[in-house]
């Protein structure tokens, strides 16, 4: 899915900062 790759790498990049 598109709106949930997105989401994944939202929350990744939250959790790399």
């Amino acid at each position: 899915m598109f709106l949930m790759d997105i989401m994944i790498s939202l929350i990744l990049m939250i959790l790399l900062i």
